[in-house]
Parts: structure tokens; C-alpha cells; sequence
């Protein structure tokens, strides 16, 4: 027994000294013992660590590769350098990458006096990638075009087939829309393409947001998207200024614009010569607005199937079309216009307004279609507007508006208008508003205004023969006042028109030889206002025209039949 207890307590000795003897093992270093495979980056650019490994050495001499996490890496990325560093911390030791270089995305400094320069695809696409990362860095700063652009490169073999990334992402992601300052510097960009009908706000820029500005831009090639599609962007709260569009864009519902699908902001002397179409809210230049789009114009056709217009689909409470016009045909179900589809209104405060504006193209569908408008809603309202196209529509056609519980004045048409009821040179039907409960809340007007149109038409399928007048096809509302029709205007299709007066539906008479009078248009009688020369450019021999408005206004005015 004695020799088995001095036995333990030798072996407890040795156990207790090995156990001091024996040293902690602690990490003494890292290293990078292979560098990454990139080490060339753009001002912006996160770094990325593939490719390299991480070696710690320990107090035993052993060593092991670590895991780089982002949250191990220290570097500023955010100007341009020929050796910058990144440094790795791991357990309180540090390592560091060097001889990394990073190139400006482009030249100048962001600033209005020294913007970034764009001149090749791959800086533009740098731009798209910057903006829709929300890099700080390229947010608000200010760009110019140095030349045009071909896109080829980012067409149908890109993006798995669905083309250009947009500059600027979708509404829900406001802060990566496009803020800043683009001044294409009169130059174009070309072979855009987009194919991809689940993608809302498509274009050139995705969303253009805030102060965001977007000037001197010209932009050509096909777009296919989904919601708020237009050839410069799908939306803007921004500025847009004398850009255009030369592309075809169609889109699978609603706001679908030649230069942009929705406008809440404002957009100025633009124009759209592509064809445009889609489900709802379609328009040559814009598919909505609820800014202001002034000194606008579109050449290409439009269609689609419910608010339908040659200029804006959809002209929201607190919208305006200003000084606009539209020269192709325009085609749809229902609300069609040769400038606007629908102009609606909140309250008396509150309404859309489409001003100084004209249309020359035929315009067709089967309700509601006008050759200015073809709804003007509550207290929406049409001013110093003329229609010269073709109207076609089942019911509530008219030569400036499809359907009336808003108001017109001084506005003309001359086109044929045909149609199964509802059928007027001026208004197809006018009707009263409504609130929410039933009560009438506009019974709306129509003042001042001339139909001199060669022929309303009754179509064969027509069982109607009461709803068709020089003025107004059919009304339930309303009181029009001061408003004329040439005498010569044919009723066509079993119909016959009433006896006119400046008060009812089928207008006081005029003459082809008065309507191509000025005295006529200026000198204010009793029953009519003598039209604002400072609107309208009126001389012998021909139609009212208006100024500050361009386009041909003067080919085939007057027209034949007069």
C-alpha cells in the first residue's frame, strides 16, 4: 500500500509540472499569402476578395487559412488612387492588400462646372450599375454626354436576353432612382433595348427622382416592358427637357409613354416618333401625367384599349398638357383622344386642364372618343384646341371630345364624325358628374366653339337616328352657349339635324366664307367672344392656327369642304 500511495503522488507531481510547463497556444500574425484576383477598381466599387487567401500563424508555429468576412476589411473606395490599401483585421491583427488602383468611372468631378463625362456604352452602363447600387458617391452629381452612344452591346444578348438595365430603379426603391443631373449635350443614344414584360418603369433611366434632371437627349430603339414604360424613362418626378424619342415601346398594362410612362413632374419641348401601345394609360409622349408636359408633340400611332391618347393617355387632377399636339392615328376601346384620353378632376380646385393644343390624325374606338379628348370628366378642362382628323366610335363621338361633363371653350374641329348614337362636330354626349353619393357635382359647358366638320355619319348598325347634331350629339346636361356650325355640314345615314341655334345642340349657322374671316373669330358679339390673338394666329383666308405651338398647321387649312 505504502508503495501504491508514493506511486500517486509521483504520477500527481508529474502531472502538475507537465501542466505548467505546457503554453497556451495564441495567434502572433495573419498574412495574405495569395492576393486576390482583382486588384483594378472603379471609384464606387466594392472590393472583392475572391481568389485571395488569408494565412494565421500561431505561438506553435502552425498556420491556417481564415475566412475573410466583409466585416474584416477596412478601405475607401470613394476617389480614384494608383495604391490604395485595404486592410484585413482579424483577432486584433492586421494584413493588407496593396498596389490596388482605382480608375475615376469617368473623367471630371460630379460638379455642374466639371461633370462627369460619358462617352462609351460601358460608362453608361457604369452609371446604370453606380445609381442602382445608391452609391452616395454618384447620387446628386451632375453628367454630360462627350458623344453618341451605341447600345448594341447591351441588347438582345444581354441580361439573359432582356437587354438594358435601366438607370434607376422602380418607385418602391426611390432612393436608387436617378437624382442627379444628365445633360445628353445634344447627342443620341442608340440600338436601346429592352424585352423584358415584367419589368415596370423601363427606359433609358429607370425612375427619374426628386430634383432629378434630364436634358438635350435623343434616344432610339425598341422597349418592351411592363407598368410606366417610355423611350427616355418610365417615370419622372424630375425635370425632362428637350429630349426625344425615336423608339418603339409597347407595354403589358398601364402608363406607357413615348418619352416617359408617367409624368408627375414636368416635362418640356420633347417629342415621340415611335409607335406606342398598350393595355391602359397610353400616350404618344406620356401614358399619365400629373405634372405638367408643355410644347409636346408625337407623330407615331397610338393604341391601346382603355385611355388612349395622341399626347397623354390619362391627364390626372393637378395635370396639365399645355401647347401640344399629335399627328398619327390614335386607336382604342374606350376614353380615346387625339391629345388626351381621359381628363378627370378632384374638385373645382383640383382638375386637369389641356390648353393650346391640336390633333391632325384619324381617331378611333368604340366609346367615348374625341379628337382633342375623350373624356373630359367633373371640372376637367379643354381650351383653345382643334381636332382636323377623321372620328370614328360607336357611341359619345365627337369632333373635340367624346364625352362632356367638364367644360370647352374655343375650340374647333373639321373632320367627319361617324358613329352609332352620340355623334356631334363638337361633343358626342354631354352628360352631368357625380360624387361618390349620387349628388351632381358639375353639369359642365361648352362655349365659343365651331363645328366645321364636312359630314356627321350614322352608321348602318345604328338603331338610333335622335342623337346626332352639328354641336352635340346627345345631352343630359349642361347649357352650350355662343357656339356655331357650318351650314354646310352634311347629315349622313338617315339623320337630319335640327334648326341651330347658338344655344342648342346643332349651333348658329356660319358660312365657309365667314369662317375663313378673321373679323369673324376676333370681333365679340352678343352670342360669341372674340378668340385671344395672343393664343391664336387668325388671318384670311384660312383656319385659326395656334402660335407657339409648331408643327404644319397651315397644310390643308382650310380644308377642302371649305
Amino acid at each position: 500500500m505504502k508503495k501504491i500511495a508514493i506511486l500517486f503522488m509521483t504520477v500527481c507531481i508529474m502531472m502538475t509540472v507537465f501542466s505548467a510547463c505546457k503554453k497556451e497556444t495564441t495567434l502572433e500574425s495573419i498574412a495574405v499569402t495569395t492576393q486576390p484576383n482583382n486588384k483594378k477598381y472603379f471609384v464606387g466599387e466594392d472590393f472583392d476578395p475572391t481568389g485571395m487567401v488569408v494565412t494565421a500563424t500561431y505561438s506553435d508555429k502552425t498556420t491556417k487559412p481564415i475566412a475573410v468576412t466583409e466585416v474584416m476589411l477596412n478601405y475607401d473606395f470613394k476617389t480614384s488612387g494608383t495604391n490604395k490599401i485595404v486592410t484585413i483585421i482579424y483577432e486584433g491583427k492586421t494584413t493588407t492588400v496593396t498596389g490596388i488602383t482605382v480608375n475615376s468611372n469617368f473623367t471630371g468631378t460630379g460638379t455642374s462646372d466639371k461633370p462627369f463625362e460619358i462617352g462609351t456604352p460601358e460608362q453608361l452602363a457604369k452609371l446604370a450599375e453606380m445609381i442602382n447600387m445608391g452609391h452616395a458617391n454618384y447620387k446628386d452629381k451632375y453628367y454630360k454626354l462627350t458623344s453618341d452612344i451605341d447600345l448594341s452591346d447591351y441588347g438582345a444578348s444581354f441580361n439573359e436576353g432582356k437587354g438594358w438595365i435601366p438607370i434607376g430603379k422602380r418607385e418602391e426603391y426611390s432612393a436608387y432612382g436617378f437624382y442627379g443631373h444628365f445633360d445628353g449635350n445634344n447627342h443620341k443614344v442608340s440600338g436601346l433595348y429592352i424585352n423584358d414584360s415584367d419589368l415596370d418603369y423601363a427606359g433609358l433611366f429607370g425612375r427619374i427622382s426628386g430634383e432629378g434632371t434630364v436634358k438635350n437627349l435623343g434616344v432610339d430603339g425598341e422597349i418592351t416592358g411592363g407598368n410606366s414604360v417610355g423611350g427616355i424613362a418610365g417615370g419622372s418626378s424630375g425635370s425632362i427637357t428637350n429630349c426625344y424619342a425615336t423608339v418603339t415601346v409597347s407595354g403589358k398594362d398601364m402608363d406607357i409613354g413615348g418619352v416617359v410612362g408617367y409624368v408627375d413632374g414636368n416635362m418640356t419641348n420633347c417629342y415621340a416618333a415611335g409607335a406606342v401601345s398598350g393595355d391602359k394609360y397610353v400616350g404618344g409622349v406620356t401614358g399619365t401625367v400629373s405634372g405638367s408636359v408643355t410644347n409636346c408633340h408625337a407623330t407615331g400611332a397610338v393604341s391601346g384599349d382603355n385611355t388612349v391618347g395622341g399626347v397623354a393617355g390619362w391627364v390626372l387632377w393637378g395635370g396639365s398638357v399645355n401647347n401640344c399636339y399629335s399627328t398619327g392615328a390614335v386607336s382604342g376601346d374606350m376614353i380615346v383622344g387625339g391629345v388626351a384620353g381621359f381628363v378627370t378632376a378632384f374638385d373645382i380646385y383640383n382638375y386637369g386642364i389641356v390648353t393650346n393644343c391640336y390633333s391632325t390624325g384619324a381617331i378611333s374606338g368604340n366609346s367615348d372618343v374625341g379628337g382633342v379628348a375623350g373624356w373630359v370628366f367633373s371640372f376637367g378642362r379643354v381650351t383653345n384646341c382643334y381636332s382636323t382628323g377623321a372620328i370614328s366610335g360607336d357611341n359619345a363621338a365627337g369632333g373635340v371630345v367624346g364625352r362632356l361633363s367638364g367644360s370647352i371653350k374655343n375650340c374647333y374641329a373639321t373632320g367627319t364624325v361617324s358613329g352609332i348614337s352620340g355623334v356631334g362636330g363638337m361633343v358626342g354626349a354631354f352628360v352631368q358628374s357625380y360624387d361618390g353619393s349620387g349628388v351632381v357635382v358639375n353639369s359642365g359647358s361648352i362655349t365659343d366653339c365651331a363645328a366645321l366638320n364636312q359630314n356627321i355619319v350614322r352608321n348602318v348598325s345604328s338603331l338610333e337616328t335622335d342623337f346626332f347634331h352639328r354641336i352635340i350629339g346627345g345631352a343630359n346636361s349642361g347649357i352650350p352657349s355662343n357656339n356655331v356650325a357650318w351650314d354646310g355640314m352634311q347629315a349622313l345615314g338617315g339623320i337630319t339635324f335640327g334648326v341651330g341655334a347658338h344655344y342648342n345642340l346643332d349651333g348658329a349657322d356660319i358660312t365657309a366664307a365667314e369662317a375663313k374671316t378673321a373679323a369673324f373669330w376676333t370681333t365679340t358679339t352678343a352670342t360669341w367672344e372674340g378668340w385671344d390673338t395672343t393664343v391664336w394666329d387668325i388671318a384670311n383666308g384660312r383656319l385659326p392656327i395656334l402660335r407657339n405651338v409648331g408643327g404644319n398647321q397651315t397644310d390643308n387649312n382650310p380644308p377642302e369642304h371649305l
